[in-house]
């Protein structure tokens, strides 16, 4: 006799997993955040097993791909964990962040300005992992540009075999974005490409410079900037600045047409120098970052120009490197060690399972020092 095979029903959805979709914001965004709330909260201890997309999707009453979007989000986040034919799982955590990958451009050594801050990050990061017994491994990118937009072999598969936890990118970019961001851990990194970042707050430069300057007497500012031209938030940031504070601003007076791969000393001594030879001169002048700067200073001291008794100057300066300036010129200063905390800080509660999208860190002013009575 002919045995018929019995009808097995989809498994229940369990109770930890009912959501009501408010429709108010994207469903991707919003169950990846309830489900995300359920598993920090307890609700879905580790080893939970998930229902499938599709049960799940009728549950929700959304669609299929919302749900795998979702759930593939979490799952780079390290809080589930999908296993071939076997389903998907509410990940064991590992509580401590103990292995830490760091991108770096394999330029990192040579004798350029340029990368002077790059390689103080990635020594700090060194010295802070070794101190926090956390093991580290490094990938240096020698490539550049559009041949950047592939992976590299070992770093994807260090990411899925569990080899690292995290990555730090110290030099994340367009180009390359898009696969770092895919990676199934969390990433950060200072491009503001990337989904976790740490940045500096470039408004409160601006502000903080542009005061000075007006608490100076300057009624008029210029600005020299090695960021290039496609970064024109940068441009943006001062120009409000200078409106707020009714600080005059003419487009001779910005000058941020660099072109890689001129080197930002060079270009700074440059653009002042055409700058102080044109019709109209600022009160104030703004120099970012220190590497163009420094070469701001070199175009100052060469044309014999008396800071402060003809122009007033503000300096960006990395707080941790040398800056040797012979002239009366403000400096307003970020520090390295800052970032290292909060690439930390921010990989840490990651790890953990929060969001952490951005940390914004700020600037300080350092006044020049005062001349010694004659």
């Amino acid at each position: 006799m002919k045995k018929t095979a019995a009808h097995t029903s989809p498994d229940p959805i369990p109770g930890s997993l009912d959501i009501s979709l408010s429709k108010k914001r994207s469903t991707v965004d919003e169950l990846a955040d309830r489900v995300r709330e359920k598993i920090l909260s307890g609700e879905m201890p580790p080893g939970t097993r998930l229902p499938t997309t599709q049960q799940l999707a009728a549950q929700w009453g959304t669609y299929v791909p919302a749900v795998h979007a979702a759930l593939t989000a979490l799952t780079k986040e390290g809080l589930l964990d999908r296993r071939h034919r076997m389903g998907t799982f509410v990940k064991e955590r590992e509580a401590r962040l103990s292995r830490v990958g760091i991108l770096a451009p394999s330029q990192l050594w040579q004798d350029a300005s340029e990368l002077l801050f790059i390689r103080e990050l990635f020594l700090l990061l060194e010295t802070r992992f070794l101190q926090e017994n956390i093991r580290t491994t490094v990938w240096f990118e020698t490539r550049q540009g559009e041949k950047t937009t592939t992976p590299i072999p070992a770093l994807v598969k260090a990411a899925g075999r569990g080899e690292i936890q995290a990555l730090i990118a110290l030099n994340s970019g367009q180009y390359n974005a898009a696969w770092l961001n895919a990676l199934p851990v969390p990433v950060t990194g200072l491009g503001r490409v990337l989904k976790h970042r740490v940045d500096f707050d470039i408004n409160s430069f601006f502000e903080i410079a542009l005061t000075r300057l007006q608490e100076q007497g300057c009624k008029s500012a210029g600005l020299i900037t090695a960021v290039p031209p496609s970064h024109a938030e940068h441009v943006h940031a001062f120009r409000r600045a200078a409106r707020r504070l009714k600080i005059q601003v003419r487009d001779a007076w910005v000058r941020n047409s660099i072109r890689y791969p001129e080197p930002h000393d060079e270009f700074g001594y440059n653009q002042f120098r055409e700058l102080w030879a044109g019709p109209g001169r600022p009160d104030g002048l703004i120099a970012f970052p220190d590497n163009c700067a420094k070469g701001v200073m070199l175009g100052i001291t060469t044309a014999g120009v008396r800071v402060p008794d003809q122009l007033k100057v503000v300096f960006h300066k990395n707080a941790e490197l040398p800056f040797l300036c012979p002239i009366a010129a403000a400096m307003v200063a970020n520090s390295s060690h800052q970032c290292v905390d909060a690439f930390v800080d921010q990989l840490t509660r990651l790890h953990a399972g929060e969001k952490c999208p951005e940390i914004l860190l700020g600037y300080e002013l350092i006044p020049p020092p005062k001349s010694p009575p004659k």
